[in-house]
């Protein structure tokens, strides 16, 4: 199964945020500080790969992979941590974002009371579904972050 690009409106509303959230958990949690414009120029640069990716022609989960790949290289370089600790920060991140999306994903669809192919034939429903995924992998780096500043007395 291929990929279909993805719609512009769900580039915009869904993609870029949820890229800002994975962002800002990454950061949290390979202990950096949160600088609002870098956490958009890597969430541009997230949301531009997923999105070339999902023009060619792979099968379903490349554009995860490749991105899972270029956001660890830009926590790399951009961070100077590890590469361990990118890629390990990265791959924790987008669990993050896979776990909520599971969660909200099974809760919206027995509300609603649709299946996943109704879900996803709506631009709007599809794209507004995602929004607490991106709320709560948000919060949850927001957390991260409180609590090493808390448990190490210092901004991270």
């Amino acid at each position: 199964m291929f990929m279909k690009p993805i719609p512009f409106l769900t580039l915009i509303l869904q993609t870029f945020p949820e890229n800002i959230a994975v962002i800002v958990c990454q950061t949290a949690l390979v202990g950096q500080a949160l600088r609002p414009k870098l956490v958009l120029l890597l969430a541009f640069i997230g949301t531009i790969t997923i999105f070339s990716v999902r023009l060619l022609s792979l099968s379903f989960g490349a554009h995860t992979t490749v991105w899972i790949l270029v956001m660890a290289i830009a926590c790399w370089k951009v961070y100077r941590v590890k590469v361990s600790k990118a890629i390990i920060g990265t791959v924790l991140a987008v669990l993050v974002l896979g776990l909520w999306e599971i969660i909200f994903s099974e809760l919206f669809l027995s509300i609603l009371d649709i299946s996943p192919a109704q879900l996803q034939s709506d631009k709007w429903l599809w794209t507004l579904s995602g929004l607490p995924q991106v709320i709560f992998t948000l919060a949850t780096g927001l957390f991260i972050n409180k609590k090493r500043r808390s448990s190490y007395g210092k901004s991270f």
